[in-house]
């Protein structure tokens, strides 16, 4: 990770971008761990869906790409109380990251395993208007295998534990509770809920590769 970290700041150097040949898109699509996290009123449980996003990747030097990525999964969350006063209540949400940080690439030949990491921002999207939108920075690492089948076109597989950290739901509450209250639930102390995700991708190499 120490190898890893400088990158962040290495592609955002005006030096960096001029040095750089050419760029990896790759369009994605897998499936994405909700997660779970409990707060005092109960339990959040974020159902498990299809995710689909995309990553652009640009070479910096040593064996190492600087990334940035989007991924979007459409989904429900449900939330379970345990204290009495408050009720069972589910609502629609997409789960949105935007990302950037570094991957490091281990081996030679067409065929390469690589590990990253990525921080910036968990976006929990409500479709339902009594419902506020959350947004939380966020953390990620992942690992996977890049094989490229020509100079321009290769396939990518990867998985991600993805971490947004403090989700404290006071907005995604909102609606929640027995006689029918709004937004006046509380959330006692902040959660960690750990995420992940497995997809593959399909590699479209654009500018020189020399």
């Amino acid at each position: 990770m120490k190898r890893i970290l400088p990158v962040i700041f290495a592609i955002l150097s005006s030096g960096t971008f001029g040095q750089i040949n050419y760029v990896d898109v790759t369009p994605t699509f897998g499936y994405h761990f909700g997660g779970r996290a409990r707060f005092y009123e109960g339990d959040i449980k974020i159902q498990d869906a299809a995710t689909y996003g995309i990553t652009l990747s640009v070479p910096v030097a040593w064996g190492v790409s600087g990334e940035l990525s989007w991924s979007r999964s459409d989904s429900k969350a449900n939330f379970y109380p345990i204290r009495p006063e408050y009720e069972e209540d589910e609502l629609e949400m997409a789960t949105n990251y935007f990302l950037i940080g570094g991957m490091k690439e281990m081996g030679e030949g067409p065929a390469k395993a690589f590990g990253g990491f990525t921080l910036g921002m968990a976006w929990f999207d409500s479709k339902e208007s009594r419902v506020d939108d959350i947004f939380r920075f966020s953390i990620s690492l992942g690992a996977g295998v890049k094989y490229m089948v020509s100079d321009r076109i290769g396939l990518r597989l990867q998985g991600r534990f993805l971490v947004p950290i403090y989700f404290a739901g006071g907005g995604i509450f909102c609606g929640i509770g027995g006689g029918g209250s709004s937004c006046g639930v509380s959330v006692g102390g902040g959660s960690t809920i750990l995420q992940g995700d497995i997809s593959a991708g399909l590699i479209f190499r654009l500018g020189a590769t020399e």
